[in-house]
Order: C-alpha cells, then structure tokens, then sequence
C-alpha cells in the first residue's frame, strides 16, 4: 500500500478482510473564522447543498479532483470554543474564512491554528467598499510575510460591481464567468503589470522553500520558470513557508474551483499522538485500513457521534476520514473508541467561567447536553448553576428545554483575585474599565504563574494582569471581557482575595474544583475522566 508523507494511505489496492479495496486520497479540512465571515455559505457553495451532519461542528463532504474533502464547519463565536478546538485538533488543513478584512479576533483564531497548513479565502467582495488588495495587505501585517495572493478577483462594471472571475498568478490565466459560463482565457493587457509584479513575489516566495537552490537562482538570474510551479507551490503550503489568499463569492460560484485545487492538494497528514491505556509511551498507530480499529469522538449530539477514523474503517470512511456513528451511553468529545489498548490524545479546551442560576434541578435533558460539552459544567452549592463559556454558548445548551433562569445569588462583598490574559492593543481599555467596577490591580507575585489561555497564542503582543473584582461583577466578567477585547481576551481565577472579613461567608455558586483554562492544569480531553 502506498504511504503519504506523513504515513497515511494514498490512492491504491490495500487488502481489507481478505480482498482488496481502493483508498481514495482524502482531506480533512477545519473551516474557521469571524462570526458572520460567510464559513456556512462558503461550505454550502463548495459541496453543492447542505450539510450531511448539521450541530456545532457541521460536517459536509466534497470530492474535488480524485480526492475527499471532509469540511469540518466550527463556530465563529468566541463563546463556542468547544467545537471550534474539536475542529482544529482533526484537521489535516485549515480555511480561514475572512469577509473582506481582519481584526484581533481573525490573529487570534490565526494563532490557534498555528501547526497545520492554512489557506485564507477572502468573501465579501461584492459589498461595496470592500477591498481584496487592502485585505492581503491587512492579513500581511498581523498575520505574516508569508501571506500571499494566489489570485485575483475580476469585478464587473455593473453597478453591484459583482465578482465575475478570478486571475490564476501562476499560471497567469483568467478564469471568466461573466457569462454564466466559467471560460478560461489570457488576461487583459491592463492587468499585465499587477500580475508580473505579485507574481514574482510568489514565485520567488515559493522557490525558496524548495530543496533545489538552483531553481531559485536559475529564476533570480534569468527568469527561468520550473514546470512543476503549481506542484511546488502545493508543497510550500503543506509546509506553511506560503500561505495562500483567494478571492471567492459563494454566491455567484466564482473562486470556488480553484480555492478547491488548493484544499485537495496542499496538506500533511500528522500522526495521532497516542498513548498506552496506562499512560505509557507506545508504538504511533499505523493508519492501515485493514488495522485494528482506532477512531476518535469529535463531537456527540442526538443525531450521532462525529468521529475521525485513525485505523481500520467504519461506515466506509478509512483513516483520516469523518463519519457519524451511534453514540454510546457516556460517550464524549476525546474518546477513543476501539483502540487496541491505546489512548489518543485529546485537545485542551477551556474552563466555563459564566454561570447562569437555574431556578431548581436541571432536566434530564440539559444534563446530558452539559455531559457532552467538555466547555460545560453543573454545579450546585446552594444554587443549581450552569457554567458555560458566555452567554450565546448558555442559549445553545437551553435551547427548546423547559428550564427557568434566575439571577445568581450573592451574599457578601468578598473579592476575587483574576489572572487576566489581554491584547496590547486592548490593555487600556480593560484597565481603564477596572475602576467603574471597583477593580484593582495587585502584583502578581504569590499567585503562581497562570499561564497562557488557550488560543491567545505566547507571543510578545499579550499582557498577563492581575487584579481583583468583587464577586458580584465576577458573575458577568466572562461577558464584559469578551465585549472589551473582541472575544480575545480570557480570565481565570486564582482564589479569594488575601485578607477577606473573617466572617466572610462563600459569596458566589462554587464552581466545579478543576483548574482554570489558563493554568498548566488546564484539562486535556482524550478519554481520561477530567474528575480525577
């Protein structure tokens, strides 16, 4: 059987039970980005209708060139983390989705997908204003020098000024659907120089990655051109040295075609990392068709259990592939199934930190939702109280329940202490929001290192504060936060303030004794229960 770079099976007869079955190349790609950056239209668009498994993490499939794309749509809200991470962590690619620019919340979902190749495909042009050169050159800036147009979007001279085409840089060709027929041609003479010009950045961005110096200098010194560019730049972005924009509008179809060349030809395949039951180092699993079956829970609803065949098969999907299975009683996010005696690796996720108070014990129904969310957690210490990442995450889970809310409930003025992880960019403005909720800074010392939050990234552009909160304006923080940084800043609790009132009484509905999503104890999925 032939093997990938990475290990995974390529195209080609492999015995299964005794007779030999053909494994089609495949990808697994993560669709993320803003909320409101068009991911679910641009999925619909690509794969011709809806999704096979709509929930938090949708999942729809596309066969583009030979190859299966399975498109993992995650959540662009910043309080429905859980799927996005569930997302990342089985992706072998990544499409950002920006609608025609890009803010703090695009840098930080660039950062959590830092490790896996990323294509960014740029929607939105047809709205006026919009610019796609001005979107590169953004993307360039807080993103990285690596960012590269692929190609161009052709307006039309009407007055929606609507995208009717795309300009190949590469292979200096104009994909036309002005006529409601996509029709490949030469480009106009007044396109010539901006092509020759972001081309040769390209070019030359591409070349420098490749093993052969040769080809570099040989195109420096005398413009010499390999024949194999396109599969060259395939491999520059499963390395990461390029990283793709695109120009696409789901809704007139254009870009598409060649936005899916890109996703079916430019990705590695990374092993799962296992374990033995025991938590001892064993053998990487080999993602055989005919092995022993391995598999991995993304995601759990009532309509089945997403799952990331790794060995073996199911449903017909083979390793690497996505399908839908029935859930088993107490299944959840991370587990292994089958396994063979190992354990695959999980994904961090973060602590809820926003409580919303019930006015007596959860349904049936809410607990197991709450059972398969990781981001989720009850509690109850006087109060029934849901803890969930905000409050758009809260309504998803109470959706269609029966199930009364009532404020929490505070009993004393005791004060918290917050390891506070923030954006350069919006320290000011958190601090300065500290004093109108009578917040104050303290000195980080005797509080222990935090840590990093998931997603914020260990770069030098996130300020680590401390300080303390009453209780009170504890309850909502998770909200005010979010609302002051864009949904890029996080929080997490080190314990009450040093000196309360020595009859200082609990003040807020405890939360479940596990470490906060900025600590090095932040909880791992994977199988293991997060309890013990």
């Amino acid at each position: 059987m032939g093997k990938g770079s990475g290990g995974h099976p390529v195209s080609g007869p492999s015995p299964v039970g005794g007779r030999l079955v053909t494994v089609t190349p495949h990808r697994t790609v993560a669709l993320v980005g803003p909320a409101g950056s068009g991911k679910t239209a641009l999925a619909a668009a690509l794969t011709g209708g809806p999704p096979r498994l709509s929930g938090p993490l949708s999942w729809s499939t596309v066969t583009h060139a030979g190859t299966v794309l399975h498109l993992l749509d995650a959540p662009g809200d910043p309080f429905l983390a859980g799927p996005l991470l569930a997302g990342l962590h089985a992706a072998d690619l990544v499409l950002v989705v920006l609608s025609a620019g890009a803010d703090a919340r695009t840098v930080q979902l660039w950062e959590q997908c830092e490790g896996r190749p990323r294509v960014v495909a740029v929607t939105g042009l047809d709205r006026p204003g919009s610019d796609f050169d001005e979107t590169v050159a953004l993307c360039r800036r807080l993103l990285g020098e690596q960012i590269h147009p692929l190609s161009l979007p052709l307006h039309g001279d009407g007055p929606d000024e609507a995208v009717q085409g795309v300009l190949d840089l590469l292979t200096q060709r104009l994909h036309d659907s002005s006529t409601g027929q996509r029709v490949e041609r030469d480009p106009d003479p007044q396109h010539l120089p901006l092509v020759d010009s972001l081309r040769s950045e390209l070019v030359e961005a591409v070349l420098s990655q490749a093993a052969v110096e040769a080809l570099l200098d040989a195109y420096l010194d005398d413009d010499v051109v390999p024949d194999d560019l396109v599969e060259l730049l395939h491999g520059a972005v499963a390395g990461g040295a390029v990283q793709p924009v695109l120009p696409v509008s789901p809704r007139a179809g254009v870009g598409l075609i060649e936005l899916l060349d890109v996703l079916a030809a430019s990705t590695r395949h990374e092993p799962p990392v296992v374990t033995a039951a025991d938590g001892s180092p064993t053998e990487p699993i080999s993602p055989a068709p005919d092995g022993p079956y391995i598999a991995q829970v993304l995601q759990v609803t009532q309509a089945g259990a997403l799952v990331r065949v790794l060995s073996g098969t199911d449903q017909g999907a083979g390793p690497g592939e996505v399908c839908v299975v029935v859930p088993s009683p107490g299944q959840r996010p991370g587990d292994t199934l089958g396994g063979a005696g190992v354990v695959v690796q999980g994904w961090r996720v973060p602590e809820p930190q926003h409580p919303t108070g019930l006015a007596g014990p959860p349904a049936t129904e809410l607990v197991r939702r709450v059972e398969t969310d990781l981001t989720a957690r009850l509690s109850d210490d006087g109060q029934h109280v849901l803890w969930t990442l905000g409050p758009t995450h809260a309504a998803q889970l109470l959706d269609g329940l029966a199930v009364t809310t009532q404020p929490l409930q505070v009993v004393d003025d005791a004060r918290t202490v917050l390891r506070v992880l923030v954006p350069d960019v919006y320290v000011r403005t958190v601090v300065s929001d500290l004093s109108g909720r009578q917040g104050t800074l303290v000195p980080p010392s005797g509080h222990g290192d935090a840590g990093h939050a998931l997603g914020t990234g260990d770069g030098e552009d996130v300020q680590v504060l401390t300080f303390t909160l009453p209780n009170r304006e504890l309850l909502t923080y998770a909200v005010v936060l979010a609302a002051l940084t864009h949904g890029t800043g996080s929080f997490a609790p080190l314990g009450p303030e040093a000196t309360p009132p020595s009859n200082a009484s609990t003040p807020t509905p405890r939360r479940p004794p596990r470490a906060g999503p900025h600590s090095p104890e932040a909880r791992q999925t994977g199988g293991a229960d997060p309890q013990t």
